[in-house]
């Protein structure tokens, strides 16, 4: 490699030395994303979020109190949850990566330390902005986005318990989205929600798919001289400016589409604890250090109020699409060792492969775990029978991972165990 620098050597026992901007690399990758959001330090853990309502009202004034109690807070919680990294690597090639260009200035051996430990720490957390959208807790999993719900999976949830809810004022239903009709459909979203929020400062956060084909339709309807001088779209047309599309590849695969305020997406992190580590050691082979690092992560809406939120499933026309009914599944109060059922049916249209099937939770299974396409395109879709079987009094919840076919989604499903009497 033309150095005598002992890359290894170097490396291990240093990464106290640069620990802050080691655990800072992930908030600065995440910073495209974030700059749109609500920042939470020195969250380890549970953190009770949520905001203050209050019906009072400014009236004539009158000599007795006549005092009212209109006010409450809605509590959510914010959950950051411990992630680690640990991984071995050849630190000459990633050196060699990194330093194959001349450089005018020999660097230090602190530099080149500070560098790769960055790198890794980049490298190892690069999914966090999708993350953020689609991830999907799961203890046992191996993957960045097993580490906590993003906010995808939160509004499914919420959805499951009917918090979101086209009855509530907070969900809409948009499908088959094109270049002809997209700027329609997201005006739509923006006409469904409450007056405050239509009347207020709101992101609508977007794929970048929508969003490309929204500059399309901007283009047709409006023409080349018009587009030409605004042509990076960053409004909604109609909303006087007031609502901004953020357009973020961290939804490359969401299913909904979120039009809210920067200060109700909260992304929590730590940053601030000695429970979030870098260490670089020696490992069992010669040739190759481990990098270990811990840091804490999640995200949460700190309200779901229809006053700040308002959450659009959709999809686009011709692209891979799959219709679950129902999309949360509560089954029957059911006795401990014995059985109940609930239907699912799966409905998909231009799937581009079988759909897999899995349960994450205990108490449930299902009677496939593969879907062929012809079953699911076919006119009545095909039927998954969810058995719940309970072995203790209690409560159940659990998730089912639908992936595959070009589309992924998670259904929560739900249901109790009672004592036999």
């Amino acid at each position: 490699m033309g150095t005598n620098l002992d890359v290894k050597g170097i490396l291990v026992g240093s990464g106290h030395k640069f620990r802050k901007e080691v655990l800072l690399m992930p908030v600065i990758a995440l910073s495209e994303t974030t700059q749109h959001m609500k920042m939470r330090y020195g969250i380890q853990g549970k953190e009770t979020v949520g905001q203050a309502r209050s019906g009072a009202k400014l009236r004539p004034y009158r000599t007795s109190k006549d005092a009212t109690n209109t006010a409450s807070i809605e509590p959510r919680t914010l959950e950051t949850f411990l992630g680690d990294v640990v991984e071995e690597f050849d630190p000459y090639t990633l050196y060699g990566t990194i330093y194959s260009e001349p450089t005018a200035k020999k660097r230090t051996d602190l530099e080149i330390v500070k560098t790769l430990s960055v790198e890794m720490a980049r490298q190892a957390t690069e999914d966090l902005p999708k993350a953020i959208f689609t991830g999907v807790r799961n203890a046992a999993g191996d993957d960045t986005m097993d580490l906590f719900d993003g906010f995808d999976t939160i509004c499914i949830a919420e959805k499951v318990l009917g918090n979101i809810s086209a009855l509530k004022g907070n969900y809409i239903d948009i499908t088959n989205i094109n270049a002809a009709n997209v700027g329609d459909k997201l005006k739509a979203i923006h006409k469904a929600a409450h007056t405050v929020l239509k009347n207020s400062a709101t992101k609508m956060f977007i794929p970048v798919a929508v969003k490309e084909l929204y500059d399309e339709w901007f283009l047709a309807n409006f023409g080349a001289v018009n587009y030409n001088t605004t042509f990076e779209q960053t409004f909604l047309h109609g909303t006087n400016k007031k609502c901004e599309l953020v357009a973020l590849p961290g939804m490359i695969d969401s299913t909904h589409i979120f039009l809210t305020t920067k200060n109700n997406m909260l992304v929590g992190c730590d940053q601030e604890s000695d429970k979030e580590r870098v260490e670089i050691n020696k490992a069992d082979n010669p040739k190759v250090v481990q990098f270990f690092m811990t840091a804490f992560y999640g995200v949460q809406f700190e309200s779901i109020d229809p006053k700040v939120l308002m959450a659009a499933q959709f999809s686009l026309d011709g692209d891979p699409n799959l219709t679950v009914t129902p999309d949360a599944i509560s089954c029957n109060e059911t006795v401990v060792n014995a059985t109940s059922t609930k239907t699912m049916n799966l409905k998909g249209e231009n799937l581009t492969g079988a759909i897999d099937l899995a349960v994450s939770g205990e108490g449930f299974t299902l009677s496939a775990s593969t879907v062929s396409v012809n079953d699911a395109e076919a006119s009545t879709g095909k039927n998954i029978t969810v058995t719940f079987a309970p072995t203790e009094a209690k409560a159940y919840t659990a998730k089912i991972i639908i992936a595959g076919g070009g589309i992924s989604r998670v259904i929560n499903v739900t249901g109790t165990g009672k004592a036999a009497e």
